[in-house]
């Protein structure tokens, strides 16, 4: 895997996010977010879905919704954790009651966005996760 260290995280050029989201409109409209800021987005419309990617190829950062059909993002979030503890997980939720955020926390989550989110507040946020995890990964 490609060492987030290796980029310089502001220019996004070759860092892969994956994007997990079941709402195909949501999806499309996090990932031309993204990718209008450079990143290399991969989607996937399921927890399972996400597991299987992140088993098959290289990814830096995830963003998950939290509520979805079978494996939500919670659930999603701890299991990513257990297999790849480096790769770092951001929720994304309309759930803004402090009792989910603490859940979100609690299951490994590196951040917690409420939607609906400020673009520029959630690239910020990608930014600084990455920068975080840049310098503080051996």
């Amino acid at each position: 895997m490609t060492s987030v260290d290796d980029r310089h995280v502001a220019q996004a050029g070759g860092v892969r996010v994956l994007a997990v989201e079941d709402s195909a409109t949501q999806a499309a409209a996090l990932a031309s977010l993204l990718e209008r800021e450079g990143y290399d987005i991969i989607l996937a419309g399921s927890g399972e879905e996400a597991l299987a990617t992140i088993q098959s190829q290289p990814i830096d950062i995830v963003l998950s919704d939290v509520v979805m059909p079978g494996m939500d993002g919670y659930e999603l979030c701890r299991r990513i954790k257990e297999g790849t503890p480096t790769v770092p997980v951001i929720l994304l939720t309309s759930l803004n009651d402090p009792l989910a955020i603490v859940r979100g926390l609690e299951s490994g989550a590196d951040h917690y966005v409420t939607k609906p989110y400020d673009p520029e507040q959630l690239i910020a946020r990608v930014r600084q996760v990455l920068h975080r995890v840049a310098t503080t990964t051996p």
